[in-house]
């Protein structure tokens, strides 16, 4: 520290712009470079659920029964086709029908969507 300035290292970066900017350049380059380079999992391997939800918005103000009968009843056969369906759920309401689909512990969920 300089004896002369008050302040030190606060002083060195206030009286030295040039130095202050290169300083922040350097460290937004690293940063970034690190940012860039660094692997990152939203969801790591051994942590996904094996479960699917569908949620079936319909356009048309339709009553629950009309719901169920019209769109969750072809949906559910069409779902039961797919290998590896352990539980299959589903819930009518008014314009919307949610259906949760529960795998087997050797399936794919991956798999299983892209089958969805």
């Amino acid at each position: 520290m300089d004896a002369r300035r008050p302040g030190g290292l606060f002083a060195l970066f206030v009286d030295r712009p040039v130095l202050t900017a290169m300083v922040t350049a350097t460290l937004f380059a690293l940063g970034t470079l690190s940012f860039a380079r660094l692997p990152l999992r939203f969801v790591p391997e051994g942590l996904t659920e094996n479960r699917i939800r569908l949620f079936v918005p319909v356009g048309q103000d339709m009553a629950p029964r009309e719901v169920e009968d019209k769109i969750l009843e072809p949906l559910e056969e069409l779902l039961r086709t797919i290998p590896g369906v352990r539980e299959l759920r589903s819930e009518a309401g008014n314009g919307r029908a949610f259906a949760s689909i529960t795998l087997s512990e050797d399936m794919d969920p991956t798999l299983a969507a892209a089958e969805v």
